[in-house]
């Protein structure tokens, strides 16, 4: 079968261009070429199906349109004939998709609601939900870049403003413990989004934001998956929680500093049950590297590693795109990365 890639032109292609428009997804026009806006189009359309995302439209991508009720006429002859590609996407740069801010009112239980910004992936019919948490004395807006960062991979992402303010964990993960809950029940009142719950809902933190994403998922059995990026414990409430986390954890770790002086993220990841939990430690990373992405991609080397780590973690456990172990602790791209000396 034909692959429908960059350089490609004729009838084909201007039939796929116009699926991909009707499905919601902007090819930058119908005009029978493929070229730069068509590929963005077509890794959108890949993201939202859970195929591998190359922005080539081949043999599996074609047959995802079909089931879409979808069919390419014949090839023109100058379209290119690839094989198809067996590469992913680099989950530590932006991803495919474009990204819808909005604001709600979260339900926290009781009655009870918190301001919480939500970043949509666009053209994405079923998304994943994750729960992002800002660090001590920082703010929803200071995260925006990696929940931007998460959404452009096809993750819908909740930045709440903590009910408790930021120095309280055990008082906020209460209060979010029932915000998943909430957002298990209500799969089309999420940003514009239908969230995709089968897998659970993730949580994500930074430093205190961390250690409240680790007490959330403390005995939360609908957490599918948890992000600590560098996290910082507070008397020891995630070294006593640690235990109770029943979904796969992905701790990233910096050197030690005043924040995680005692190897927070070390300890507890020592402390948390089961087969599926990674530790990354990124070599020469300070606590603040991890803080935020940029809306324009990672902010420097140490913030893409950790990206791509916990994005790719993400995309595995609660988005079911398995491909993306490549870029995990075991995977062939981390040990590629361990021995260029980005990674310990």
């Amino acid at each position: 079968m034909t692959t429908l890639g960059r350089g490609a032109t004729g009838a084909a292609v201007k039939a796929l261009q116009s699926k991909l428009l009707a499905l919601g997804f902007d090819p930058g026009g119908i005009d029978g070429k493929f070229g730069v806006k068509t590929e963005r189009a077509v890794r959108a359309f890949q993201a939202s199906r859970q195929l591998e995302v190359d922005g080539q439209a081949g043999r599996l991508t074609l047959a995802a349109f079909g089931q879409s009720g979808f069919d390419l006429p014949k090839a023109s002859a100058t379209a290119r004939s690839t094989p198809q590609a067996t590469t992913v996407g680099d989950p530590g740069q932006l991803g495919p998709h474009a990204v819808r801010h909005s604001v709600i009112d979260l339900p926290l239980g009781n009655g009870k609601t918190t301001r919480a910004d939500v970043y949509t992936p666009v053209g994405v019919p079923s998304s994943p939900p994750v729960l992002h948490l800002h660090g001590l004395l920082q703010s929803p807006g200071r995260t925006a870049g990696t929940a931007h960062h998460y959404a452009s991979w096809g993750l819908t992402t909740v930045v709440p403003t903590l009910p408790h303010g930021s120095g309280a964990p055990g008082a906020n993960s209460q209060a979010l413990k029932a915000a998943v809950d909430w957002a298990m029940t209500k799969p089309a009142a999420l940003g514009g989004a239908t969230l995709d719950t089968s897998r659970g809902v993730a949580v994500s933190g930074h430093s205190f934001g961390a250690l409240t994403a680790l007490l959330t998922a403390a005995g939360q059995k609908n957490v599918g998956a948890v992000v600590a990026l560098d996290p910082a414990d507070l008397m020891g409430q995630g070294l006593a929680q640690g235990s109770r986390i029943a979904a796969p954890t992905a701790f990233v770790v910096g050197r030690a500093e005043i924040w995680n002086q005692f190897g927070n993220g070390y300890r507890i990841y020592d402390r948390v049950p089961g087969s599926q939990n990674e530790l990354l430690r990124v070599a020469g990373a300070g606590h603040m590297d991890f803080q935020n992405g940029s809306t324009r991609g990672p902010k420097n080397k140490a913030n893409a590693v950790a990206m791509r780590f916990a994005t790719a973690f993400l995309l595995r456990h609660v988005g079911g795109q398995t491909q993306y172990a490549a870029f995990t602790q075991d995977g062939a791209q981390v040990r590629r990365a361990k021995a260029a000396g980005e990674l310990r």
